[in-house]
């Protein structure tokens, strides 16, 4: 069933396949199929997942939902989709890592393709982990996040349990700011540093503060510059 899937999406993504001593197939990266790879900076792999599974499957049932007025997805799954996400954690997290990477991506069209700076005031409704927003400082303000008085305030923290900063170009040296502050942080349990610019360097800084801390349980570095060294 794997190598049947694999030859569907072969014939549909433009991945190549050549035969290697026999009827063993041999299957090779195109332009198209590196989209799936999970840290290729336009990566479509989250997208794959979600809309190919829990939303694909409620497309079948579209012309149910404008009969009875409800939409497909509460009509397939029963629930509406964000108490879905919420009772399903994986899903959820698929989920969020897409619209992550969508914001991430349509972004920077936006920022590039408007005259932003005859704008006082810009507001991101809903704007999840500020992605615009960061863009249009980076265009406009050229701005970066201050990480010496971020981790000034986690180094106090007694209260706060997650906090997500990705997307805000974060370097190894605010890795290592970061990493000073977890050191004595009793409260964080979950740290988002994804899509930032954190090398091995910086996950080494990283990895040894948390050695003495048993409070962080999640800390998620995905979509940065690290190898499989760091």
């Amino acid at each position: 069933a794997y190598l049947e899937t694999l030859h569907v999406f072969a014939a549909e993504s433009d991945a190549q396949v050549a035969a290697r001593g026999g009827n063993e197939p041999r299957w090779y990266l195109t332009r198209t199929s590196l989209l799936l790879l999970p840290h290729h900076e336009h990566s479509l792999l989250h997208a794959v997942l979600t809309l190919g599974s829990d939303h694909y499957e409620a497309w079948a049932a579209l012309a149910r939902g404008l009969e009875a007025g409800r939409t497909p997805f509460e009509l397939r799954h029963g629930t509406r989709v964000f108490e879905y996400y919420a009772a399903h954690p994986q899903a959820g997290d698929t989920f969020d890592r897409f619209m992550t990477g969508l914001s991430r991506t349509t972004s920077r069209a936006v920022a590039a393709d408007f005259e932003w700076e005859r704008f006082r005031e810009v507001v991101d409704v809903g704007g999840g982990h500020g992605t615009l927003v960061e863009a249009l400082l980076s265009r406009v303000l050229e701005l970066r996040p201050d990480m010496s008085a971020v981790a000034g305030a986690l180094r106090g923290n007694t209260a706060q349990e997650v906090l997500y900063l990705a997307g805000n170009q974060i370097t190894d040296e605010g890795a290592g700011l970061l990493a000073d502050a977890l050191r004595g942080n009793t409260a964080l349990k979950k740290l988002g540093l994804e899509w930032n610019n954190i090398t091995d360097r910086g996950a080494g800084l990283l990895a040894d503060a948390l050695r003495g801390n048993t409070a962080l349980k999640k800390l998620d570095l995905g979509w940065n510059k690290i190898t499989d060294r760091g």
